[in-house]
């Protein structure tokens, strides 16, 4: 379901005003997901991007409305990826929301950050840069990136 202008008033720590892309194409799950993640972080997210037509791989989440690119202010990284785990982190086939999350981290942008969404499987992984470029490696390898 996507989010509806009277659903912005439930939200308490986000605007539609932010980089949602087009608010109203956002997945009402993964807006109100990352509003409960951002009180329990106790820190700002800004988001990056969510809604999207183009830019990301052929079936990215953000064509749905169901994936949000953002960073936690006033954490280090590595501290706000073990957070996401604590809270998220479950195995794959986990039980509730947890398994049903898709979550990068990207430890190379200018302000570390993840990717979210709201698939309905668990998928997990990373991106970093090689040889200028970007390209997507397993969760392991992104977090020794971290440094």
């Amino acid at each position: 379901m996507k989010m509806r202008e009277k659903d912005w008033s439930e939200i308490k720590y986000f605007s539609p005003k932010e980089n949602w892309g087009e608010p109203l194409l956002m997945d009402r799950e993964t807006v109100f997901l990352l509003d409960t993640l951002r009180g329990l972080f106790k820190s700002p997210f800004v988001v990056h991007c969510g809604y999207e037509r183009s830019g990301h791989m052929p079936d990215s989440q953000h064509y749905t409305g169901k994936a949000a690119d953002f960073h936690v202010v006033g954490l280090p990284f590595r501290n706000a990826v073990d957070l996401m785990v604590d809270v998220i982190g479950s195995p794959p086939g986990g039980t509730g929301v947890c398994g049903k999350i898709g979550l990068g981290i990207y430890p190379h942008w200018t302000s570390p950050g993840f990717h979210l969404d709201t698939r309905g499987e668990f998928a997990r992984w990373g991106a970093i840069v090689r040889n200028g470029r970007q390209v997507y490696v397993s969760w392991d390898e992104a977090y020794e990136a971290i440094g």
